[in-house]
């Protein structure tokens, strides 16, 4: 569990929060100014997708259970899609890292 870093709380979907946060968090963890800089240059792909995500579900004021199934049904949509839009991005940028190195 030591190389586990630790991210404050961002209550934003802000790219430039979190990549300033990554940034000095890689910086307090050992990591150059310029190599943190480059991992998250490197990330700027992934943390478009991630701070992308936004989810706004139809619900009904005074909800029924077929209310609560269709939401349970969006919201697990909505993640797969997701997961699908991140795991394609990690894919790209393995077989880009794969080449360069």
């Amino acid at each position: 569990m030591d190389n586990i870093l630790q991210f404050p709380k961002v209550e934003s979907n802000s790219k430039d929060e979190i990549r300033s946060s990554l940034i000095n968090n890689l910086v307090e963890n050992g990591a150059s100014k310029e190599r943190a800089d480059l991992i998250a240059e490197r990330m700027s792909p992934f943390l478009d997708i991630l701070c992308s995500f936004e989810f706004h579900p139809d619900f009904p004021e005074n909800p029924k259970t077929e209310d609560y199934n269709l939401l349970f049904k969006q919201i697990s949509e909505k993640i797969s899609i997701f997961r699908e839009e991140l795991l394609l991005e990690r894919i790209s940028s393995e077989c880009w890292n794969t080449q360069c190195d």
